[in-house]
């Protein structure tokens, strides 16, 4: 891992920092509403949000929400200047690992747009499952769904 880096779990204090270091052109209130569902998510053992720190500075996040066949991985974003650092990978890796401790197969969503994102899915073992046309605020575009295959880990606790 990157040195560095940690990761933890997110609080809505986190929406500020987040928001200023991934989402400059959202507002902060979108931010914390987001956090708000993910604490809520957390609090009921519906799911587990990330926030990825480089040097005590706030510089990705990444959630994971347990459906009733799969977990799915959502919301991931690293900070412009922080992509291609290995930041994202181990977001998705932890995700991975908290996930496979509650479902047996883990989906990620990729833009049509996003093939930088689609490749990192596919390189950590995510294989396409379906594509479907969604508005994801500028219209219709594919979003390709891959699912990942893992062994419950029964040992394994949030």
């Amino acid at each position: 891992m990157l040195a560095g880096l940690a990761l933890r779990l997110c609080t809505l204090q986190d929406a500020d920092a987040l928001q200023h270091a991934c989402y400059p052109h959202a507002a902060r209130e979108s931010v914390r509403q987001m956090l708000a569902r993910t604490a809520s998510a957390m609090q009921h053992g519906r799911g587990v949000g990330l926030v990825a720190c480089l040097d005590d500075q706030i510089v990705g996040f990444g959630q994971i929400t347990f459906w009733a066949r799969v977990a799915e991985i959502g919301d991931l974003i690293v900070a412009e200047p922080q992509r291609g650092r290995g930041i994202g990978t181990a977001l998705i890796q932890h995700l991975i690992a908290l996930g496979a401790a509650q479902r047996n197969m883990i989906e990620i969503g990729a833009a049509g747009s996003n093939p930088r994102a689609l490749a990192l899915y596919q390189r950590l073992g995510f294989r396409l499952d379906r594509t479907l046309l969604l508005d994801l605020g500028q219209g219709l575009e594919s979003v390709h769904y891959l699912s990942l295959h893992v062994l419950k880990d029964p040992e394994s606790s949030l």
